[in-house]
């Protein structure tokens, strides 16, 4: 079958590539998970084009673009919709040949400058410092032992766990 006789609409969905697919949607999920508890969401910037693509955004789809709850939540039937597809194909046209996965970024710089995501970083914060005061504690209770030398071993590791944190 050539690609000019290719309808999508009627392709099969084969269970192999739809695995691959997922696998590889997992994988870029958890390093912006990373990437989102390393550094707040608000000060992030995603691609070189962040400033360019929310003025586009902002210019062709004002409507999402001006609804914190649209930005939160995607509507799949809108974007679907034959509006929505029309103004998105217009959207994207411009970025086609400068990024993949042009949707993700849209959405995610959005959601980003409007900190929507900062709650993760602060999150993981909250858990480092948990691990820190954890690991002082653990410290203290070391040191009121009369040995010097353990108390001393376990300082000298809190300082490597500290540091490595």
């Amino acid at each position: 079958m050539s690609m000019e006789t290719f309808d999508p609409n009627q392709a099969e969905n084969l269970p192999e590539i739809e695995k691959q697919i997922a696998v590889r949607c997992v994988e870029h999920a958890q390093t912006y998970w990373n990437l989102l508890e390393k550094i707040k969401g608000s000060k992030l910037r995603m691609t070189k084009y962040d400033d360019e693509i929310m003025a586009d955004f902002e210019a062709i789809l004002p409507e999402v673009f001006n609804d914190d709850k649209a930005i939160s939540a995607v509507n799949e039937d809108e974007m679907k919709s034959n509006e929505g597809k029309k103004k998105w194909r217009e959207f994207i046209g411009k970025y086609e040949k400068k990024m993949t996965r042009f949707q993700f970024y849209v959405f995610e710089i959005a959601r980003c400058r409007r900190g929507m995501n900062d709650w993760v970083y602060e999150q993981a914060q909250k858990a480092k410092a948990v691990r820190i005061l954890s690991t002082n504690a653990d410290v203290q209770l070391i040191c009121a032992s009369t040995d010097w030398r353990i108390a001393a071993a376990a300082a000298a590791e809190t300082m490597c766990i500290v540091s490595a944190l």
